[in-house]
């Protein structure tokens, strides 16, 4: 049986004071691409096979520097809708969901609208 590990078990700590948290680069793209999904005039970007095998909802790309992080989101958006009202909503939303779910801060956010789906949204 292994000891306990201090600052858990026995309520004692390390010298030198609490570690760190570090979120992975992948947790990142799946909290943005859930997010992106969470907006009403996000569509898929690809359609699944029967199955649910294969089909891109969100493209995501995460840069980071330090505490810093730069995202670049490749989405389908329903027509029509206004451009640039919806992608302000969509890219404010993705901000405060990766500030308040990692507590690293958001340098820039660009949003690519890659393609429009005429059909409505099925839930």
């Amino acid at each position: 049986m292994s000891p306990p590990i201090a600052g858990f078990r026995d309520g004692s700590v390390e010298p030198g004071g609490p570690g760190r948290t570090v979120v992975a680069d992948r947790v990142i793209e799946r909290l943005v691409r859930h997010a992106s999904l969470e907006h009403e005039a996000v569509r898929p970007l690809e359609t699944p096979l029967p199955g649910g095998i294969g089909g891109a909802p969100v493209r995501v790309e995460v840069r980071r520097g330090g505490s810093r992080v730069s995202l670049r989101v490749e989405v389908a958006m329903a027509y029509p809708c206004p451009l640039e009202e919806t992608a302000d909503g969509l890219r404010r939303h993705i901000v405060a969901t990766v500030e308040r779910t990692t507590g690293l801060s958001v340098h820039t956010t660009d949003i690519r609208i890659v393609r429009f789906v005429l059909a409505p949204r099925l839930r």
